[in-house]
């Protein structure tokens, strides 16, 4: 197998919710890791993220049926959320302190793969399919709690602060001295000076006056200034004013660290790969099933960079019986626990992440029979080393160019060859979006 095996971190990307694409990502695209696909060793060249049940029902029957018949797609992979398969308003509370089980539910998604060119051990394709399921949950600590409060009274604030703008904004539509738009901005200047004051909204008399300053003299993008129809006037005040007083900047920044959130999670994963050795559908093999437990812990974060430590645990089991008929003279272990340590490091539009991880093998080998005719078996056990170094540059939010190089174990097919040098481009869609969230709350 010489695809990259890793799927070492699902972090708080697997927050996939479901929602409608026009509207404001609250976060990126990351490297994907979908159970299925690992466990096939593949590269997908078509992914899919349907977001409802019809959608995925849909996806399934295009895909995998033709003329009536099941067939088996090329390269193709799918997962899918359920929980968010419906629209969920939840409020910022509970998106960011949910419940270990609603934290479960939320995060657990559902893949399957499909390969038209899985190799036998005589270099034969065959049709293949894999399951795999995953979810995360996340633990926040005194820092993080820390900073969303900070950031979520810097929103309130401003909302407080907006309220009372269009409210002063009102009283100088109401004064009949008020006439033209450099009347409007000097009657508006002074009451406003105070709602910020009072509001704590900024912290120096410098800041406020060059704040206050910077907005009253802003006019070029403002309609025209019309007390009998202030309505234009007013939506486009309200815009720019937000701007101002720094909402927008808060809630970018605010976005940026849920994405590179500082805490302990925990990810889960599982897969099972099924193959069709004889291209028939009737007569399959499940020759190896996966587990994988990552904890995780984010040391900071901020806008641009982020380290993470992992540790590192998988379980996988083969179907010795079925090696032994389709990989003849591979050796093959029917237990196999990885376990070790990656270190991953993130910035603004690159990721570095490297894997130490060794593999304890064993294996039950038939001895014969004793005097009774009882089989007696004897164990073989074996051991191995993986070091692996992925680097990701992200084109684009929904865009990464991913390259693998390093050692990997020793593969079942030619097990000399344990090199890893791996360049593919990803591209993904369906992120938590800004209006999934009551940033008020």
């Amino acid at each position: 197998m010489r695809i990259l095996f890793f799927a070492i971190s699902f972090g708080l990307s697997t927050f996939a919710f479901a929602q409608d694409d026009s509207q404001e990502k609250l976060q990126r695209l990351t490297a994907p890791t979908s159970p299925a696909s690992v466990i096939t060793g593949m590269q997908p060249t078509t992914v899919l993220t349907p977001k409802t049940l019809n959608a995925l029902e849909t996806a399934l029957y295009n895909n995998f049926t033709d003329a009536g018949s099941i067939v088996i797609p090329k390269d193709l992979a799918i997962e899918f959320t359920p929980y968010w398969s419906k629209n969920h308003r939840i409020n910022l509370s509970e998106y960011l302190y949910p419940t270990v089980w609603q934290s479960f539910l939320r995060n657990a998604s559902f893949s399957v793969s499909s390969s038209q060119n899985f190799l036998l051990g005589d270099s034969t394709q065959s049709n293949a399919l894999g399951f795999g399921a995953r979810t995360s949950i996340y633990f926040g600590g005194k820092n993080d709690r820390d900073t969303v409060e900070n950031y979520r009274k810097q929103l309130r604030t401003a909302d407080i602060v907006e309220g009372q703008f269009g409210i002063i904004c009102n009283q100088a539509l109401d004064n009949p001295d008020v006439k033209t738009i450099t009347d409007f901005m000097k009657a508006v200047y002074q009451p406003l000076k105070k709602v910020i004051v009072n509001n704590e909204l900024l912290k120096t008399p410098s800041e406020i006056n060059q704040l206050l300053d910077d907005f009253t003299s802003d006019t070029l993008t403002l309609p025209v200034f019309d007390k009998t129809n202030p309505q234009a006037f007013n939506n486009a005040l309200a815009i720019q004013f937000r701007k101002y007083i720094l909402a927008d900047k808060v809630y970018a920044h605010f976005k940026k660290y849920l994405v590179n959130r500082q805490g302990f999670s925990l990810d889960l994963a599982l897969a099972s790969l099924l193959n069709f050795p004889t291209n028939n559908f009737e007569f399959s093999y499940a020759p190896k099933n996966a587990l994988w437990i990552t904890p995780t812990y984010r040391f900071f974060a901020n806008e641009n960079h982020v380290l993470k430590a992992l540790l590192v645990y998988r379980y996988e089991w083969y179907n010795i019986d079925y090696y032994k008929l389709y990989f003849p003279g591979s050796t093959v272990y029917q237990n196999n626990h990885d376990y070790g340590l990656s270190l991953a490091a993130e910035f603004k539009k690159c990721s570095v992440q490297a894997e130490l991880v060794g593999r304890a093998s064993n294996t039950e080998i038939p001895l014969g029979t004793d005097a009774e005719g009882n089989k007696i078996y004897t164990k073989k056990r074996s051991n191995d080393v993986q070091y692996l170094l992925v680097v990701n540059y992200r084109l684009t939010d929904q865009a990464i160019l991913t390259f693998n190089f390093g050692n990997q174990f020793n593969p079942i097919v030619n097990p000399k060859r344990t090199l890893v040098s791996t360049l593919s481009v990803n591209f993904g869609f369906g992120s938590p979006k800004k209006s999934s969230l009551n940033l008020a709350k």
